[in-house]
Formats: structure tokens, C-alpha cells, sequence
């Protein structure tokens, strides 16, 4: 009985490693071919970007903000023409995501008319 414990140990291991390996790999094959889900030399009607945690004031959370300068990279190289703020809209003393997402786009210089603001998606 003790062979067989030893043996169920041992394999149970070596099971273990290789699980750890295969996630390791897959996880390291994932960012090494990770191309972006566009084409670089193609130009787009539309962009989405799909809204997140804005603070007070109407400031962008950092997510928010990393999707929108994304976002706004692509509009100002000519990948993207018109950008889709899709987001929640909050009460009527603060601005809800679109808003506010607007607001910091057309500060970094994208034409207000190249943007649309859509107000209703409220579980993105």
C-alpha cells in the first residue's frame, strides 16, 4: 500500500506541473500573438468604446480614460471617422459616461460631430 500511495503522490505531481506549464504557456502564446482585434491598414466608419466608472467632476476612471486615448489615437491616424460613446447616463446633476467621455475627446482635439453619444447602455 505504501508503493501505491507513493506512486498516486508522485503522479498526482507531475499532473499538477504539467497543468501549471500548460496555463503558463497558453497564457505567454496569448500575449506574443496578440494582434489587436483590427486591421491596421483599413479604415473604419465607426469605433465603440464601451464606458466605465467615470469619478466626480465628470473625470474618467483609468480604464475609461485608457479605452478613450485608444480611442482617440485611432480617430486622429484615420483608422476610425466616428467615435460611438456608449455608456450609462447618471441623474441630472452629473454628466453620465458619454458625456463625460465626450467632453475628455473633444478636449484632446476630435471634432464633436465625429462623435455619437449613446446613453442607454447601462451593463456594458
Amino acid at each position: 500500500m505504501h508503493k501505491s500511495l507513493k506512486k498516486a503522490v508522485k503522479l498526482s505531481l507531475i499532473a499538477f506541473f504539467l497543468f501549471i506549464f500548460f496555463i503558463a504557456f497558453s497564457v505567454v502564446l496569448i500575449f506574443l500573438n496578440h494582434k489587436g482585434t483590427y486591421k491596421k491598414d483599413k479604415i473604419y466608419d465607426y469605433g465603440v468604446v464601451f464606458g466605465a466608472a467615470i469619478r466626480s467632476k465628470g473625470r474618467l476612471s483609468k480604464t475609461l480614460e485608457s479605452r478613450m486615448l485608444k480611442a482617440i489615437e485611432l480617430y486622429k491616424n484615420g483608422t476610425i471617422k466616428t467615435i460611438v460613446l456608449s455608456g450609462a447616463k447618471y441623474g441630472e446633476y452629473q454628466p453620465g459616461e458619454p458625456k463625460a467621455m465626450f467632453n475628455f475627446a473633444a478636449k484632446k482635439g476630435v471634432n464633436p460631430k465625429d462623435m455619437l453619444l449613446d446613453e442607454k447602455g447601462d451593463n456594458t
